[in-house]
């Protein structure tokens, strides 16, 4: 039972169902079914009736209020009035490496290489009022790099293009060692250095440096979501974090800071699951604010349908019942 937010704009279910499509095809054995938690049905309640058996799963892509409060309860509420339904409820589809991947894809698709150091990004979410999921889009812009156990879309278009290398290997969670250098089981080392204006670098065996952004005009950025890497053909010119609603920077403002600091190209990714109000409003913004190129949402991308999935099998493995909340 995949539960995505809803939207009164149709485009939003039809891309939850075209993703369920795909989850299908994968496993064509399984039976698959969708609810929305407001502006269209079924609602999880329509849903679930009937049944005796359910893996729950929230079609959103950071942890927030709606995972953490609304779906459980809507859960409990179904379990009251089907006595006799067991559930197991599973985790957000983000953060996962793989969608990571799903954000390359699309700008692939709309013509920008995936790592073109000639370009900055613009990591676009919905925002929350909740600063724990906002932090996770920050820490996803800082930590937007090439996981070297699972080659990403980006590894394997540069491996496709001469001239051109997969990034360097790095954390699928993106955390950097505080203060020290470490080995890698891939050879890389990670380093980081304190002190006023210092830059923070990884060095991996394929030569490629990374470095965080301290501009002098560092008071227009973010220090914590704005990201560069230098080495030869390999890694974005920055990535910083943005937000449509709840939190600052917004999109806009995002496009103008990069703009404004020499970044060649600017191009932005939204971080939506599907069309609507925000993805129609960042896109214009956006443009309006000197962006070249804005990428399409997530939609029914592949890697997304491989998440799913993924957090399916972790949900079987989970006592049955067991509904978490903040």
């Amino acid at each position: 039972m995949a539960v995505a937010h809803g939207s009164r704009d149709p485009r939003a279910a039809a891309t939850v169902e075209a993703l369920l499509v795909e989850v299908r095809r994968l496993r064509p054995w399984l039976p698959v079914r969708s609810a929305y938690l407001d502006h269209a049905t079924p609602t999880l309640g329509q849903a679930l009736h009937g049944l005796t058996d359910a893996v729950v799963l929230p079609l959103l892509l950071t942890e927030a209020y709606h995972s953490r409060v609304d779906l459980p309860a809507a859960l409990r509420e179904a379990r009251a009035r089907e006595p006799r339904l067991r559930v197991r409820y599973g985790t957000t589809l983000g953060p996962h490496p793989l969608l990571t991947a799903a954000l390359e894809r699309r700008l692939e698709e709309a013509g920008v290489p995936a790592g073109d150091p000639d370009t900055a990004v613009v990591l676009v979410s919905a925002g929350s009022s909740d600063a724990r999921a906002n932090e996770v889009i920050a820490r996803l812009a800082r930590a937007w790099r090439r996981p070297a156990a699972a080659p990403s879309f980006a590894a394997r278009s540069f491996a496709a293009r001469p001239g051109t290398t997969p990034c360097a290997a790095g954390s699928p969670e993106g955390v950097w060692e505080p203060a020290q250098s470490r080995a890698t089981s891939s050879g890389a080392t990670r380093s980081r250095t304190a002190g006023s204006g210092a830059a923070q670098s990884r060095t991996a065996g394929s030569g490629a440096a990374w470095a965080e952004v301290v501009p002098s005009h560092a008071g227009r950025f973010d220090g914590g979501s704005v990201w560069a890497a230098t080495g030869a053909g390999c890694g974005w010119w920055a990535v910083e974090a943005a937000y449509a609603s709840a939190a600052a920077p917004t999109p806009a403002e995002a496009v103008a800071r990069l703009k404004e600091a020499g970044a060649p190209r600017v191009a932005v990714a939204p971080y939506l699951l599907a069309p609507g109000y925000f993805a129609d409003k960042v896109r214009r913004t956006t443009l309006e604010a000197g962006a070249d190129v804005v990428a399409d949402v997530l939609g029914p991308a592949p890697e997304l349908a491989q998440v799913l999935l993924e957090r399916y099998e972790s949900a079987l493995r989970s006592p049955a019942g067991d509904l978490r909340t903040a």
